[in-house]
This record gives C-alpha cells, structure tokens and sequence, in this order.
C-alpha cells in the first residue's frame, strides 16, 4: 500500500482540486458509474496527469463535483457536471474511499 496513502486519515472524506494548464486536454481520471448509473468512482487516474499529484485515488467514491452532491445522482447528470468542469478548466472532487463511504451511510 503506497505509503501517502497510509497517511491518509481513516474516515475522512477528502476534497480535491485540480486545474488544467493551457496545455491539458484532459483532468487525466477515468470515472465509472454505480449500480444502475448512479454515482460515480475513480476508475483509474493517469500517470503525469493533472490528476495524479492529488490526493485522489483509484476506487474514491465522488460524493461531489464542484460543490453540487452527485453521490445519488444518474450517469447523465454526472456527465453534465464533469462537462462543466472541463469547460472552466477546474474541477473540486469531494471523494472518500469505500471504507469512508460505509462508515458515512
């Protein structure tokens, strides 16, 4: 387990942001929707990418997107907000992983 990781407090959701350069095409993570096309996970996060010198990991949960709750949310809506966020070059995730996620339902 990566040792930045292990760093991380136990049950505390995390907020992460990241703003695209002039040059960035891409927030470089990959999501995957939920059950039935609600919700949304980090699926993967690209190797020298806007993204990976976040705190942002693999499996986080995204429990908002720009200060909007999406953790309940369908895939189309998600999409709209993501959209958005590339757009203005910005985008604020609010994640926990799935331990996290548990312990807040």
């Amino acid at each position: 387990m990566p040792g930045d990781y292990m760093n991380f407090s136990k049950h505390t959701p995390r907020t992460c942001e990241i703003r695209l350069s002039t040059t960035d095409q891409t927030f470089g993570f990959d999501i995957v929707y939920g059950k039935y096309d609600i919700g949304a996970y980090i699926q993967e996060i690209a190797p020298d990418s806007p993204a990976s010198p976040t705190i942002l990991r693999k499996n986080d949960r995204v429990l908002e997107i720009n200060d909007k709750f999406i953790d309940n949310e369908p895939r189309k809506i998600i999409e709209k907000r993501l959209i958005e966020a590339k757009l203005k070059r910005f985008i604020k995730l609010y994640v926990g992983d799935t331990h996290t996620y548990i312990f807040f339902q």
